[in-house]
Parts: structure tokens; sequence; C-alpha cells
């Protein structure tokens, strides 16, 4: 009979647990998928979580679109470098300016001040944010440099959220956006559904079902006896 229960108990724990879990977001990962010209610049990237709707006091603002104080880490946040573990996600280090500026900081910067990665490299330009933990990750805004030059460096551009794998790296792809063909140095404001959260009716049905199976279990022991 105590075996039933148990059996029972994990089975319904592993149920609820499978619905009320979401899919989670670390790691945020830009490539411009572009072939032989691997220039890509980038000048703030930033990302909201589910219910936040974006500041704009930031103190910087392009295109009509002004950085945040209120998203995820806002100025603590750092590019994803190991390159050695995951080496199709990374942040390319082979730069024509803007090394200094590789972390995001409500800055928007022009000309040689913006980081952008140089031509010729043996595989496509990317950037990868860590946002340092797991979030549910709605919205992600992305600016050019802040200024009319250099727009093929700004097309062509897959947008990829990515999971933590268990020890802190980049696991699996949760979701993608494709940005073409933006008609120049536009700043883009892209939105991604909510992981999703079970409903309460839905656990209490869970619920009852399992005690229902443990206590059938028990009945058909006291038959049996």
């Amino acid at each position: 009979m105590i075996r039933t229960f148990h059996v029972a108990f994990v089975l319904l724990l592993t149920i609820v647990a499978s619905v009320a879990i979401g899919e989670q977001v670390r790691f945020i990962q830009i490539v411009k998928d572009e072939t032989p010209d691997t220039r890509f610049h980038l000048s703030e990237l930033e990302a909201f979580e589910n219910g936040v709707v974006p500041d704009g006091l930031g103190g910087a603002s392009f295109g009509g679109l002004a950085t945040s104080t209120n998203d995820i880490g806002d100025g603590t946040l750092s590019m994803f470098v190991d390159c050695n573990l995951h080496p199709t996600v990374v942040t390319m280090t082979a730069l024509e300016h803007g090394g200094g500026n590789k972390n995001p900081n409500n800055a928007l910067e022009s000309g040689g001040a913006v980081w952008s990665t140089a031509n010729s490299q043996a595989t496509n330009a990317q950037y990868t944010l860590d946002l340092g933990g797991t979030f549910d990750v709605t919205e992600v805004r992305l600016w050019p440099r802040a200024d009319g030059c250099c727009t093929n460096r700004w097309r062509n551009l897959e947008v990829n959220l990515l999971a933590d794998d268990g020890t802190g790296n980049p696991g699996d792809l949760i979701a993608q956006q494709l940005i073409t063909a933006p008609g120049g140095n536009v700043p883009q404001s892209l939105q991604f559904e909510a992981a999703p959260v079970p409903e309460p009716a839905s656990i209490a049905i869970w619920s009852i079902l399992g005690l229902a199976g443990a206590g059938f279990g028990w009945y058909r022991i006291r038959r049996k006896k």
C-alpha cells in the first residue's frame, strides 16, 4: 500500500511540474545571416520581462525609440564570449571599431564609437548577451549606430532567444525572429510570446486525478487481502 501511494505521489508531482513550468530565456543572440559581408554593428540591446512596459528613461533616443532603465539587468549585463565551449554561440571579437562599447549601457553610439565587426570573417557575425539568469522575455529592443552610415551592417539579422543548459551556458533555442531589410538604420522592437502559465483549475484537476489514482491502488490492495 505504501509503495502504491509513493508511486502515485511521484506521478502527481511530475504531472503538476510539467504543467506549471514554462521555458525561460538566459541568452539573446543576434546573428547577421549574410555571407561574405560579415560587417555588423550594434549600439544597444535591451530585454524586458513579461508585464514590463519600457519606461523610455534611459537618456538616449534614436529613430524614435528611447532606451529604458527598467530592462533586465539595466546597465549591468555583459556579452557572452566563451567560444571554446560554445563555438556556435559567441560574440565576435574581430572588430572594425567600438571594442570599448561591447556591453549595454543605455548609450547610443555613432561613428567609430559603435561596436562593429570586421569584414571577411570565416563565420557570420554575431553578438550574444548573457542576462545573468533565466527570465520570461517578451520584448527585445535593439539599436543600430545612431547615424545614417553603413546601413548594410543592419540587415538580414536573426534574433535568437536561448535557454540555459543547466550549467550557465547557452542551451535550446526558445524563439527566433528575423529582421531582413529594415530600410536603413532603424531601431527594432520585437515581441515574443510569454512562457505558458498554468491555470489553477488545471492544477486542481491533475491533483484530483493523482489522488484518485492513489485511492484506487489502495482499494485494489484491500480487495486482494
